[in-house]
This record gives C-alpha cells, structure tokens and sequence, in this order.
C-alpha cells in the first residue's frame, strides 16, 4: 500500500498554497510589507508572501533577469490590487457572493498562517536525518500484501495462511486469498504483489511490519490507516536506483519535511478533536447516512438536502459545549460554510468523516487563541485572494460591457490580415524508420509499390522503429517544419511515389510515401468571424483597462517601503 500524501483538513481546504513560497526559513520575515496602494480605508499591501506566492527564482538564473521579471510580476500584483480597488469604491463588495467569497478568503488566510505557525516553523529536519534516510535506502525488499478493512476477517485469514506456512511458503494460497479477499483493487489480480521497495515508499505502520521480516516470512495483522494487512515478504535485493547521497539530498529533506509536517499536524488536530470532544449522535447519523444514499448524485450531482421538521431538531454532533441538529447542519451546508462528505457504503468510514465537518471551527477556535487574524500577514492574504475576483468583475462589468465589435471592423480586419489566416501546403504521409540501410534496402523497398498503402502498413509495422509503427506509419496531415528530419524528402516527392532510403540525423534510415498533398489555402471568413471578433475585444478591453489603471494610479498612490531593494536582493538571491 502507497503511503498517501497528507490529506487532511488543512490541506482538503487548498491552505498549502498559501505557504507554497518556501520549505525553509527565509531571512527575510512573512509579515514583510513591500507595497502600499492608496490610504486610509482604502488601501491594500503587497508583503513578502504574495510575492512569493507569484514570483520564482530559477536555478542558475541571471539576477538581472530574475529581478526584470520580478518587476513586471509585482506590476500585475499592482494593477489587479488598483482594480480592486476601484471595484470596493464602486460598491462590488456589497454583494452576497464576493461577501461569501471574501469570508471565505479571510478563513483560508487564518488558517493558512496557523498551518505556518503550529506546523512548518516548528518542524527542523537535522541533516544526520537524511543521511540515515540515504542509508536505509541500500537496499529494497519485495513483498506481497491482503488488505481487509475487518480485523476478525484479517485475524481468520492469516491463521489459514500461517497452517500452510510450514517449511516453506504456500504463495498459491496466498495468491488465492489476495485474489478473493483483498481490497487493494491494484494488487489483488496479481496476488497482492507490491513488487520491489525501498524504505520511505510506503506507510510507517506497513514499512516497520515488512522490513522486520525475513525473506519467505509471513507476518501477522498489521494495522494502517487502510485497514488491515497480511504481509509476505518475498526477497531483498540492493537498491540499484539510489543517487549518490548529494544528488538525492534536496529530494529526501522534502520528504522527511513533509513526513515530520504530516505528524505535526496530525497531532495537532487529534488534540483538538480530544479537547473538543467531539461525538457524533448515531440517530442522526444514520438519518443522514440514509438521506445521502437516496441522493447520491444524478447528472447534475446530488439535490439539495430535506429533513421532515422532526429530523431536523435531532442533535448530529456535540463539541466544545456546542450542539448541531441536522437542520443547522443543513443551513452550515447551503451556506457553504460546512462541506459534506461524499456518500460511502463503509458506514464506519463515513462516520468518521463526518467527525471532521466542524475541523474548520475548531482550527478557527485555535486560531483565535492565537490572535493569528490580527496578523497584517492575514490581511494582506486574504485581499490577495478576494482582489483577482473584485478585478475580474470590474473588468467584466465597466470595461468589457462598454466594447463594441462592427461586423465591418471584422471584415476589415479578415482582408487586411490574409496571411494570418492562410494555410500553407500540407501533406498526408507515411514513414519507415529503422536503423539498418541494408535491411531497408534489401528487404523493405523492393516490395514497395507506388500508392500501395496496404503493403506499406504491414511492412511499417513490421520494421518501423518510429512511434507511428503502430498505425502502419502515418503521420497524419501535417504543414512543413512538424518532422524536419523528414521533411525535405516529403516536401519534395509527388502523391503516391515510393522515396529511395535516406539518412536521417538520428543516424537511422528512413523509407516515406506521400498519400495526399492539401494545396495552401486561405480559410473562409465563416471560420475564423469568431476569432477576429474575440481578438479585436480582447484588445479593446486591454486598451482601456490602461486607461483606467492610470486613472486609478492617479487616484491610489504606490509606495514602496524604504529598504524594498534589499528585501527584493534578499528574496532574488533566494537566502
């Protein structure tokens, strides 16, 4: 079983890519403020995280080129944040949606910096780590797994297999059992094989069973969050794809990084459920379970969620001195402010994810003990979130619906820009590659004939080492430029004719035949109206997106902090 990346509540909603910027500490502080746009009330900040949320240092990358690029990247934060703006002072923030979407936003911002606070600046990987990770990768063993989510069906089936284990391992009862019982769908057709893996691939739990085995041993029930397994651990071998250790470090420091994050946070959330003690009311449970199996989607997804009056005062869950009926938790639903989980035939598993719906108040609660959405670093976040929505909107709403296309400025547009809707001379071919000249010569020309395609399939599939072998060597119709190594000799042959071999630069040897030529051609006014009259929009709407973005640099001032060039040297050397 693969071990899975962390999936939990903080990650379910989207809050990493508020952190993504870095994996380690950085000199320069997250609460950095760069940018200032407009005063007082109306106001936003640009701070060292939106930055680097949008702007990347690529490896060996001249800094002169990285900070031209870090210059228009902070333009763009610029003019959507001055669109904003304008949208705010035209009132867009009133309405109910973008209301939702800024809470929205504002929780995503608090949540994503309690991820930073509680999570990754708490968690330090020690370099003698990974050099034990690099260690323990020498070698790879292969097992083979049963996965039953039933611990008494686990416990019955390995007693079966271990009567049989005696002085050597039964694997076609083993194989027999996978194949019948097993619910790892991508193993079990093979007899649970998991083939060859090194440590680090898999669960802890299903990693510390199977490499305590002897090769030909069986092991007991071994619990992980999948469930239960029986493993059987076939052989080692040396690991003949480990990297010398300076190679492989950047990648292990991330693993062991997010390894170390997963268990922060799993902790971190298992003490809030504890402290919360939340408990789910199995009535109400089983109303909901009930109701979801009756609606579990239809082409358009799932109906919105009914109670009678009765069900709807049933208690579906207690924490922290809080009740939730099922009617509340409808409400929570069509707010959007509670997700539901999907529909699962495993009642135990769907109880358990209904235990998380109310995580996000509880990380909220922690999050508030913590002052974390006073920190100017929510703000700034959460604005950097709702700002690209008001943006959008303003554009739609007071630039775009204000641009007009005349049929005429199309159709003066389509005549006075014919090549760019010309089609140069295309061709339909086929092609033999292979790397021997004699064998090509010899063997595949002579049978050859003008315009037989069928006898160029079979020989194609037969003899071609190109990707197109598989189709009898078509290439389809293509403008010349798309095969070069082939092109001057498909360019140059008349329909139906038979090439003589030819080298090409890959040093192998090639034999093609030219099924059909498409003269250029210029494509109907019908066919690209559309195109013409989205592109003149489009232009139109960028024209006087400027004219309003200089209106409202005029109307917000831009300041940059005193010391921005350093900050931006520090960012862009990647300290």
């Amino acid at each position: 079983m693969r071990k899975i990346t962390f999936g939990g509540i903080i990650i379910g909603l989207a809050l990493l890519s508020l952190i993504s910027c870095s994996t380690k500490p950085k000199a320069v502080d997250r609460d950095t403020l760069l940018v200032t746009i407009g005063q007082d009330d109306l106001k936003r900040e640009i701070g060292i995280v939106e930055l680097r949320n949008n702007f990347f240092v690529y490896e060996g990358e001249d800094p002169d080129t990285a900070m031209m690029r870090m210059e228009q990247v902070l333009d763009n934060l610029i003019e959507m944040h001055l669109l904003a703006l304008g949208a705010e002072e035209a009132g867009y923030l009133n309405d109910s949606t973008l209301m939702i979407s800024l809470k929205k936003s504002r929780e995503n911002s608090i949540l994503g910096e309690l991820y930073w606070q509680v999570v990754i600046n708490t968690t330090k990987v020690d370099s003698m780590e990974i050099v034990k990770m690099w260690e323990d990768m020498a070698e790879e063993i292969r097992c083979k797994h049963i996965l039953v989510k039933d611990s008494l069906l686990a416990d019955s089936l390995y007693q079966v297999l271990n009567a049989a284990w005696t002085d050597s391992a039964d694997e076609n009862l083993f194989d027999q059992i996978a194949s019948e019982y097993s619910e790892d769908q991508g193993t079990k057709d093979r007899g649970g094989d998991l083939d060859y893996f090194s440590k680090g691939r898999m669960v802890k739990t299903f990693e510390e069973a199977a490499f305590a085995l002897e090769d030909g041993a069986l092991s007991s029930p071994v619990k992980s969050d999948f469930g239960w397994h029986i493993i059987y651990r076939m052989a080692t071998r040396e690991n003949q794809t480990r990297r010398p250790l300076e190679e492989m470090y950047p990648h292990l420091l991330s693993m062991k990084e997010q390894e170390m994050r997963r268990e922060v946070a799993d902790n971190f959330i298992d003490s809030l459920i504890e402290a919360a003690q939340v408990e789910i009311q199995e009535p109400a449970l089983l109303v909901l379970y009930k109701r979801l199996s009756e609606n579990s989607g239809g082409p358009y997804g799932p109906a919105p969620l009914t109670f009678s009056e009765e069900e709807s005062s049933m208690i579906f869950v207690t924490y922290s001195d809080t009740s939730i009926t099922l009617g509340e938790l409808k409400q929570r639903v069509d707010d959007r402010e509670w997700t539901l989980p999907m529909f699962m035939p495993d009642t135990n598993a769907f109880r358990d994810a209904c235990s998380r719906i109310m995580m996000t108040d509880l990380l909220m609660d922690a999050a508030e003990d913590l002052n974390i959405g006073d920190l100017p670093v929510v703000k700034r976040n959460t604005f950097a979130q709702i700002d690209r929505s008001l943006s959008w909107r303003l554009t739609e709403d007071s630039i775009k619906a204000k641009v007009v296309v005349e049929e005429e400025e199309i159709a003066q547009y389509y005549q006075k820009n014919l090549p760019e809707f010309t089609l140069p001379e295309r061709r339909r071919a086929r092609l033999i590659e292979h790397n021997s000249k004699d064998s090509l010569e010899n063997i595949v020309r002579p049978q050859l004939t003008a315009g037989d395609t069928v006898k160029f399939d079979t020989l194609a599939k037969q003899y071609s080492i190109h990707f197109s072998s598989r189709s009898g060597g078509k290439l389809g119709m293509f403008p010349e430029g798309r095969y070069l190594a082939f092109d001057s000799v498909i360019f140059s042959l008349p329909v139906n004719e038979i090439s003589d071999v030819f080298a090409v630069d890959s040093g192998h040897f090639a034999i093609v035949m030219v099924e059909e030529i498409a003269p250029e051609s210029i494509l109907p006014y019908e066919d690209v109206r559309a195109r013409i009259e989205g592109n003149l929009i489009n232009a139109k709407v960028d024209s006087l997106k400027q004219t309003v973005i200089q209106e409202l640099q005029s109307e917000y001032p831009q300041t940059r902090v005193e010391n921005f060039d350093e900050i931006i040297q520090i960012l862009i050397s990647g300290e």
